[in-house]
Order: structure tokens, then sequence, then C-alpha cells
């Protein structure tokens, strides 16, 4: 009797939802045979993993697409300075589910500029080592500029698994509509490459890296906590967005709100 290994592999997405894209593989070992009058009572050993075929689980993909695994190196031109004009993202979660933006990245002269419209605006540019910067940002919901000293880094010129980038910047809020300070304060991030995934959207599949980046806002009387997990592609940009926001009020419970996007066309 062969005593190898032998992999089942069970396509379950019809059963369970455990991860789109998922199956479970059953590998099987016999570890000992009784006697049982005239049967034999086999016992297996069983390991199951629910995974996509190709790679361990990671954590710190987006919800509802494929598992992650592990991404080699990448620069953050090749993810994140795409020039793209007019392309639309849905909204899968949130407010006015269903609905759709327009997300468009320009350059301009030395800088570049991103807006996502309804939503905010957010003025770039590339340090001599690669790394993208952000001098401020444009909250069109709550009508806000975010000034940010030193320049707030958006992503390292160099991603890598395990190398997370960390850092803080002060930050001065002001009404956009008259121009006055409405509070000072500090922001802390923390950058890094979360793994490939392959990340369904309205526009397709496709293989993605994901960045996870985390913000700490400290604004004294209020605190809050943003973190959200990108998935681009190289050469394309990002085909998908989900931002969790946690704000605390003078010590009060906090309140939690989610947002995700993902490519249309």
């Amino acid at each position: 009797m062969s005593h190898g290994f032998t992999g089942i592999v069970i396509d379950i997405r019809s059963i369970f939802s455990i991860r789109r894209h998922s199956s479970i593989v059953i590998l099987m070992k016999p570890l000992a045979i009784f006697p049982f009058g005239q049967t034999a009572v086999l016992v297996l050993f069983i390991s199951l993993t629910a995974c996509q075929t190709g790679g361990p689980l990671l954590d710190g993909g987006l919800p509802g697409s494929g598992c992650m695994r592990p991404a080699p190196p990448i620069n953050a031109r090749n993810l994140m300075l795409v020039e793209t004009t007019g392309t639309t993202f849905r909204i899968t979660k949130g407010e006015n589910v269903g609905a759709t933006t327009q997300f468009s990245l320009k350059r301009q002269g030395d800088s570049w500029r991103a807006k996502l419209t309804g939503q905010n605006t957010v003025q770039m540019s590339v340090t001599a080592e690669g790394s993208i910067i952000a001098n401020h940002e444009d909250d069109l919901e709550n009508t806000v500029r975010v000034h940010y000293a030193p320049p707030l880094l958006l992503m390292p010129a160099r991603l890598a698994m395990g190398q997370p980038a960390e850092g803080q910047s002060d930050v001065k809020i002001i009404n956009l509509l008259d121009g006055t300070v409405r509070t000072r304060g500090r922001c802390r991030y923390r950058i890094e490459l979360a793994g490939r995934q392959i990340v369904s959207t309205p526009a397709g599949q496709f293989d993605a890296f994901v960045v996870k980046t985390r913000r700490e806002m400290d604004l004294g009387i209020a605190n809050a906590s943003i973190t959200w997990r990108s998935a681009y592609v190289p050469g394309k940009g990002r085909v998908a967005h989900h931002l969790v926001k946690q704000v605390r009020l003078l010590g009060l419970i906090p309140t939690e709100s989610t947002r995700e996007i993902r490519l249309t066309r």
C-alpha cells in the first residue's frame, strides 16, 4: 500500500462563500490501519486549506476577491502614476451604492493632480528618489483643504513586502470657502505592500498589487483612524479601493464608515 500524499481539489464556490475564486485542497496521508473483524479501519490525516490555487493565504487584501499571495518588489511610478482621464468607478460599499464616480490623474508641469469627482483632489509631486508625496489635498465632502508639512508620503519609491514606510507630518485644515483655519494637528502614517490578489471589478478581473495605508490623525478635539487598501495594476493604475474610517470626538464612542469603489471602465 502506498503511504504518499493524495491531493483532492474540491470546488466549493457554489457551496460556501469563503472567498471568491477559492477552493479547498485536501491532503490525505494514511497514519495507521487497525483490523476490526473482517474490516480494516483506515485512519487518515486530513489537512484543509482554503485559498486561491497558487499561493498561501495572506492578510490585508480587498474583501470579496481572491486570496492574497506574495508580491515581488515594485516601483511606485509603475503603480500610481498612470495618467488617465475619465476613468469610471462604481461605488460598491458605503453611501450611494451602485452610483458611479469619475477619476482622473493629470500631469501639470512637475506635479500631478488626482481627482475623484465629488470626493477629493490631491496635489502630488515626485521626489528625486521617486517617492510620491502630497503637499495638500481637498476634502470636497467637508469643504476643507488639508496642508501637510513636511509633505505627506503617499507611496515610497520602492515597495517591498515586509518593509513598511512610516512617518508623520503636521497638518493644518482650512475652510475652502473662506480660507479660515479650522484646526491643526498631526498625521502619522504607515504604508506597506500587502501582496498580490485577483481583484474582481465590473470591468473584469485583475491580478493586482495591493497597497495598505493607515493614517492616524490627532486633531485635538477629534481623532481619526483611516485604513485603506488600494489595488493597482502596473501600467493601468488603480482598479479598486476599500476604505474604513473611524472618528472619535472628545473621547466619545467612535463612529465608523466604509467606502469601496471598483473599476467599471
